[in-house]
């Protein structure tokens, strides 16, 4: 995969992932219009996410062929690390999305005890 395509990719991922917070925060305020039960809320939020998920996993399987299998030399764990990690653009990758990940999941973490 080419640098463009990569960076591509990781564009539309955090577009759907950005698209998915801002759905999911603004989801109970919308059903709390239709439901009045919480627990309901959650529940139905829960089965549309159930299914969305299945649904998504099963087009991917559908869509996705494997390539053929490649047989490459093993790559022994601490020299590929250390390799991966002189990568400049690899390692500002991976910290920044480690403190987005931690700042996103502690965030959604509390969510629920801010509803009431």
């Amino acid at each position: 995969m080419e640098y463009k395509e990569r960076s591509a990719l990781y564009a539309y991922s955090e577009m759907f992932s950005l698209v998915g917070v801002i759905a999911a925060a603004a989801a109970p305020g919308i059903l709390d219009q239709y439901m009045t039960d919480t627990r309901a809320i959650f529940f139905a939020m829960a089965a549309f996410v159930a299914v969305l998920l299945v649904a998504t996993f099963a087009f991917m399987l559908w869509i996705i062929k494997e390539p053929d299998q490649v047989v490459h030399d093993g790559n022994p764990l601490v020299p590929g690390l250390r390799r991966a990690w002189r990568n400049h653009p690899f390692r500002v990758l991976v910290i920044t999305s480690v403190i987005g990940s931690v700042a996103h999941h502690c965030s959604a973490l509390m969510f629920p005890f801010y509803i009431r």
